[in-house]
């Protein structure tokens, strides 16, 4: 399993990412603005995406 921490700040600014985690490359846990860094072919990689409250 592999991890990709896009985001895990509380904040929106220079450097600041609000939460987001890239699971295995197909699994997005949350979509915070760290996914906007994410060149396109990888994006297209997204099979599932999770919102938690």
């Amino acid at each position: 399993m592999k991890i990709n921490v896009l985001g895990c700040s509380d904040g929106i600014g220079r450097g600041l990412r609000t939460t987001a985690l890239c699971v295995d490359a197909d699994i997005l846990l949350d979509c915070g603005t760290g996914v906007g860094d994410l060149p396109l072919e990888e994006l297209f990689q997204i099979k599932h995406v999770f919102i938690t409250q």
